[in-house]
């Protein structure tokens, strides 16, 4: 799966890379959204079942990552007939912003008091 984002960060990176050209060309900077911990912002999808964070070194895989995660979770759901994932209880993917080979991915269900269930997977 790993390889599989990986392929789609470099396939995204290579089609909207003409943009930042174009932003270049024109002298023009298009200020980053960041969160207080310097992070990126997040990327939702439409219903607000899956959110994807990365840092700033990392934030051009936020969208390929957030594709690939929605067409794998309709397949499922198609496939199974059961609705995957919901705004009250959203998967949450972490973008790490370690280069290292490393290719473990770890996972949690967080409960928070007031705020609900959440599942995590970390991609360090």
């Amino acid at each position: 799966m790993f390889v599989h984002v990986t392929f789609l960060a470099v396939v995204s990176a290579l089609c909207f890379g003409a943009a930042p050209v174009q932003a270049q060309n024109a002298s023009a900077t298009l200020p980053e959204p960041m969160s207080p911990k310097g992070q990126a912002a997040p990327f939702y999808a439409s219903d607000g079942a899956i959110v994807v964070y990365a840092p700033l070194s990392k934030a051009v895989y936020r969208a390929p990552v957030l594709s690939f995660a929605n067409q794998r979770r309709d397949e499922l759901q198609r496939t199974l007939r059961m609705k995957l994932g919901t705004a009250a209880c959203p998967l949450e993917i972490m973008i790490g912003g370690r280069s290292d080979g490393d290719t473990r991915v770890l996972t949690a269900r967080l409960r928070e008091p007031g705020v609900g269930l959440r599942e995590r997977i970390e991609l360090p």
